[in-house]
């Protein structure tokens, strides 16, 4: 009887233990927005987002759609985690040879006075999903591992200072599709 009994509580602690990683990958925050994935080819990204024909890249063998404004501030939010003194919303995508989805690129404004405010939400998003940061980004903050790199910046983030402002983008670059 005490054999079962271990048996019931091995099999219950494995069920409460699935149940808690399936409950964790659920609220964890998605890398891409519109349920988009690295990987996607271009007809299911179609499926989810409509971002029109794709045109041969400039910068080497591969596609990249035109921008697709974003004014909706449910889909701003979606993608920035605040639409909160954010405009100019604009989406990009790039494609390898293959099709597959292998960039994800966002520009967009904040005004001057919700730049520090957006800065630490954008922060908080992605390391959700990515983990730590660089140590020394670039430009504002940077996540890399060996699947991705996401970089976020703004152009003019130091004119903010005068007023301005600031100009800004984040890119989802896949290394596992990139072109080699």
């Amino acid at each position: 009887m005490k054999t079962a009994n271990k048996v019931i509580v091995l099999v219950l602690c494995a069920i409460m233990l699935m149940l808690t990683v399936g409950c964790e990958q659920k609220n964890r925050t998605s890398l891409l927005p519109f349920g988009l994935e690295l990987g996607n080819d271009y007809e299911e990204v179609q499926n989810k987002i409509d971002i029109g024909e794709l045109k041969d890249s400039e910068a080497n063998d591969g596609y990249v759609s035109n921008l697709k404004y974003i004014s909706e501030e449910e889909e701003i939010t979606e993608i920035l985690g605040t639409g909160e003194g954010v405009s100019d919303v604009a989406i990009g995508l790039a494609f390898n040879a293959d099709e597959k989805l292998y960039e994800f690129y966002c520009f967009f404004t904040v005004e001057n006075d919700k730049l520090s405010e957006t800065n630490d939400i954008i922060r908080q998003k992605f390391t959700k999903v990515a983990g730590e940061e660089e140590q020394e980004p670039n430009g504002i903050a940077l996540w890399k591992n060996e699947e991705y790199a996401i970089d976020y910046s703004c152009r003019n983030r130091f004119e903010a200072f005068a007023g301005e402002d600031a100009s800004c983008s984040i890119v989802i670059h896949s290394y596992e599709l990139d072109f080699e």
